[in-house]
């Protein structure tokens, strides 16, 4: 049985902690990202061996957290610090109570908060979005802190309550793994190399992973109220509720706990989810999207694969933009996906959006060489245009001056002499469009 809210016994609670952990090691980015953080963790421990999640990582991590609070705690006296101690103290207890609130795997985002606040920097003025962002996850580890009874399993639980909680679930691990990526990120903008905090000065958005944390814990406060009113209104032993109806839970409709498992990359949950076939392969969101349209914008292979499983699971479902899971895939430049889906069904190349545009011709507007070498060894045809006014993958690879696809599309037989049909830019080849844009790179392929 998965660590999971869908438990009858009620008597084991989730650790939250380990699977937004677990689910963030799955992501490219998120592992490489935790991968920094416990190199650092450990440097700032003085043992580059020891194993942060053991038995003995997580005393380490104790005794890490127990000097750095109180080094916080001697400091108080700054206005800034006053702001994040109580906080951060009861974080130090959150840690101490083990593994009823994740063990290890708290205490590893708790000490890159510690760590980070006993950074002078992070105090002044010019690193204000990097304290916000510190301060707010610290205040929303302390809020969510009950979240793992919350979300517990009891005999009570009608089929309504169940399907609360599973949500909620899902989307408290989303804001966990916010909360993890967060933490990561400041401990590696503050104690990392200089050749790393160069490379993040240019690019890294700290106002905008704060909008979207703050986003996560907004939509975990809705869920949260949702299932105590639910609970309060359920307060009366009621008779066992009916039999979910299987052509309403098809949707469109809400997400469903699968849904966000998904969209959330939990691949223990969707495997459970599957294997109990707790939800219709093929509900609908409101959007009309479907669990796999999810799993290909994500290009999490592992659920992808999870999914396909399901004979019944449908690919050629459209979502109200009229594509497939493909298109998704090849829009998100999620090649993996691409291919498990061309292995499952290559005749999803020829599907047009609402726009007619084909998976292919998506991928060439966005620059996508990759994917548009997979679609070729698929039997893509390469001088493929859209329906309206014949533009394609060339004029719009040009069009939007990606230079790798163009010279791609150029050495795998896309006619460099084709000329748009109709509309504004009509009997335009794909090098006068590159000439309007100006870009030599482009025409040097031209």
């Amino acid at each position: 049985m998965p660590k999971s809210v869908v438990s009858d016994s009620g008597k084991r609670a989730p650790n939250l902690w380990k699977e937004a952990y677990k689910a963030l090691s799955e992501d490219e980015k998120g592992k490489e990202r935790l991968r920094k953080l416990n190199v650092i963790i450990k440097e700032q421990l003085g043992k580059p061996n020891l194993k942060l999640r053991s038995d003995d990582g997580y005393k380490q991590l104790l005794t890490l957290i127990d000097m750095k609070a109180k080094e916080l705690k001697a400091s108080k006296a700054s206005e800034k610090v006053g702001k994040i101690c109580d906080n951060m103290l009861r974080i130090q207890d959150l840690v101490s109570a083990g593994v009823n609130v994740g063990g290890p795997y708290v205490a590893i985002p708790a000490s890159a908060l510690f760590l980070a606040f006993s950074m002078n920097q992070i105090y002044r003025s010019e690193k204000e979005a990097l304290f916000k962002l510190a301060e707010n996850i610290a205040h929303f580890a302390v809020l969510s802190a009950k979240s793992h009874e919350r979300i517990k399993a009891s005999r009570g639980d009608d089929a309504d309550m169940r399907e609360l909680k599973n949500r909620l679930h899902m989307v408290y691990i989303g804001l966990y793994k916010g909360m993890l990526l967060a933490s990561a990120q400041l401990v590696i903008s503050l104690y990392g190399t200089w050749q790393l905090l160069k490379n993040l000065a240019g690019h890294y958005d700290w106002e905008g992973q704060l909008s979207e944390l703050n986003e996560k814990y907004n939509l975990c406060v809705q869920y949260r109220d949702e299932m105590l009113a639910w609970q309060l209104m359920h307060s009366k032993k009621k008779p066992d509720a009916p039999k979910k109806d299987m052509k309403k839970a098809m949707g469109p409709g809400p997400r469903n706990s699968l849904h966000w498992a998904v969209a959330l990359t939990v691949p223990e949950q969707v495997s459970h989810f599957v294997k109990e076939k707790e939800y219709p392969i093929n509900a609908l969101t409101p959007r009309r999207w479907t669990a796999a349209h999810l799993a290909a914008r994500e290009g999490n292979l592992r659920i992808l694969k999870t999914l396909l499983t399901v004979e019944e699971i449908d690919l050629h479902i459209k979502n109200t933009e009229g594509r497939t899971p493909l298109h998704l895939a090849a829009l998100h430049n999620r090649v993996g996906a691409v291919k498990l889906l061309l292995q499952r069904n290559h005749k999803l190349i020829y599907r047009r959006d609402n726009r007619g545009k084909t998976s292919f011709l998506l991928a060439a507007k966005n620059g996508h060489a990759d994917v548009l070498k997979v679609l070729k060894e698929s039997g893509q045809d390469m001088n493929e245009s859209t329906l309206r006014h014949g533009w394609t993958g060339l004029h719009l690879a040009a069009d939007n001056e990606h230079v790798k696809a163009v010279k791609y599309l150029v050495a795998n037989g896309t006619s460099k002499g084709a000329k748009i049909k109709d509309g504004p830019s009509k009997r335009c080849t794909a090098k006068q469009i590159a000439e309007k844009k100006g870009n030599l790179k482009v025409l040097e392929y031209l």
